[in-house]
């Protein structure tokens, strides 16, 4: 993930507002680990900021090996969209979402997982940020439920959160409106 961030910076502006959607969001911590200055604000959808758990990294290999077993369209939909909150194929959301695995194939999800695996614990980091920072999460969000924005909302310096109780995992694809109408809120600041 280090790594990684150092890359993605050679191409961000000078001057930048973050917003990261779950892994984004993790990439987005260590973004402004690196380059603090760079960044006004932040939002953080469906994040968190702690390191990968053993049983975490566990359950994403098992899911690699899944996908690759069944295909990854049954792993998305048989394992996936129930932890993401979504029951079923989770309706326009859910085709969605297997339509993304389908494109993107194992050895992205793969990528994927290596990033998140490999992040590094941000939650030191957090009261070190002094930018405004939004958090959001759904609350029907089992992945990154709403009581771990809580517990970093005390630690930033200026954070306020938003839960958006009908979503879960999936606000941006599931309540868009909203999500935008709460960056918009983080911009006027």
């Amino acid at each position: 993930m280090q790594a990684y961030a150092t890359e993605v910076l050679r191409h961000v502006p000078p001057r930048a507002t973050l917003v990261g959607f779950s892994l984004g969001g993790l990439l987005a911590l260590e973004l402004v680990a690196q380059t603090p200055e760079r960044f006004d604000r932040l939002a953080l959808i469906c994040a968190g900021a702690g390191p990968e758990t053993p049983d975490g990294e566990m359950t994403r290999r098992a899911g690699e090996a899944a996908a690759r077993t069944n295909g990854i369209e049954a792993h998305v939909r048989d394992d996936l969209l129930p932890r993401y909150g979504l029951h079923g194929t989770g309706g326009a959301t859910g085709t969605t979402l297997l339509d993304m695995a389908r494109s993107l194939g194992t050895d992205a999800y793969r990528r994927q997982n290596d990033l998140a695996i490999t992040r590094a614990d941000s939650r030191p980091r957090l009261r070190n940020i002094a930018m405004p920072v939004l958090l959001v999460s759904g609350g029907n969000d089992a992945l990154c439920p709403p009581s771990r924005h809580e517990e970093m909302a005390g630690s930033f310096r200026n954070a306020r959160r938003s839960v958006i109780p009908h979503c879960g995992h999936m606000v941006p694809l599931e309540d868009p409106k909203t999500l935008r109408n709460l960056i918009a809120e983080l911009l006027a600041d």
